[in-house]
């Protein structure tokens, strides 16, 4: 049985801000990892230190890290 959890958006909502105090963090979302939902964090490269301090659970969503490369305005 599976504890209840709160709704993804309202943790992403939660999180979001601290989230992107990260360095290489540029974005956060919900999105897909195995057809599941997932918060979504997307990062400038894939590096290990930006990986080692992200979080595999966010309130018992799985969070999934994505390079992006560099954010730049449009």
């Amino acid at each position: 049985m599976q504890a209840q959890r709160p709704p993804i958006a309202e943790v992403l909502n939660r999180y979001s801000d601290t989230l992107m105090t990260l360095k290489g963090v540029i974005g956060t979302g919900i999105g897909l990892v195995d057809d599941r939902p997932c918060i979504k964090i997307f990062i400038e490269k894939d590096d290990l230190d930006i990986l080692a301090v992200l979080p595999e659970f966010l309130e018992g969503w799985p969070v999934d890290a994505q390079c992006t490369g560099p954010a730049s305005p449009q």
